[in-house]
């Protein structure tokens, strides 16, 4: 069955309207009314749902059924220097069909790619619309976190790790993945 992520208001309704890329989406694949496809918020909130009516741009679903997955037991967060070009998107995207639960790209100290001024809103949709793709592709039950670019020293002491729920079921808990950062210097000789 084919899944799609939608916003987390779309997916509350009981007849959602699908946004104009999950349209755009369903025309490519030739999906008509009375098709059956999941929609997922990227936080585990799932729905079975059947078209109703797909026009040029716009489309409606009906809820069939709703239900939670929840994600991997151990979710890694994965810190990211800026490479150069497009690579990130590659990154991103093979990160995310390997179950990533989190990205922070890092701005360091040798980095030749730095995030642009006055672009970041837009890489930043970019970025969040690669991992979309790549989660509708993998199948994980919710989207990957992302950060926005920042130095390492920031990334490295901030509590920026997913939630995720001991075996005691009890509470939620914050797991940072480093608390402290050792710098290492190198003296040449002579």
């Amino acid at each position: 069955m084919r899944r799609f992520f939608v916003p987390a208001d779309v997916l509350a309704a009981d007849r959602p309207t699908l946004p104009e890329e999950v349209v755009r989406h369903l025309t490519v694949l030739r999906l008509g009314a009375g098709e059956e496809i999941l929609l997922l918020d990227g936080e585990g909130a799932v729905a079975r749902c059947r078209l109703t009516a797909l026009g040029r741009r716009t489309g409606e679903a009906e809820v069939l059924a709703r239900w939670r997955e929840i994600d991997t037991a151990f979710p890694v967060t994965l810190l990211q220097a800026l490479p150069k070009g497009e690579k990130m998107e590659l990154v991103l995207q093979k990160g995310t069909e390997l179950g990533i639960a989190g990205f922070v790209p890092v701005v360091a100290g040798r980095s030749v790619a730095l995030p642009p001024a006055g672009r970041g809103e837009a890489r930043r949709e970019r970025w969040e619309r690669v991992v979309r793709e790549a989660a509708r592709q993998s199948r994980p039950p919710c989207l990957p976190s992302l950060c926005a670019p920042g130095p390492l020293i920031t990334a490295a002491i901030s509590p920026f790790a997913p939630q995720r729920r001991p075996r005691s079921n009890s509470h939620w808990v914050s797991v940072p993945l480093m608390p402290t950062m050792v710098r290492s210097r190198v003296v040449s000789g002579g």
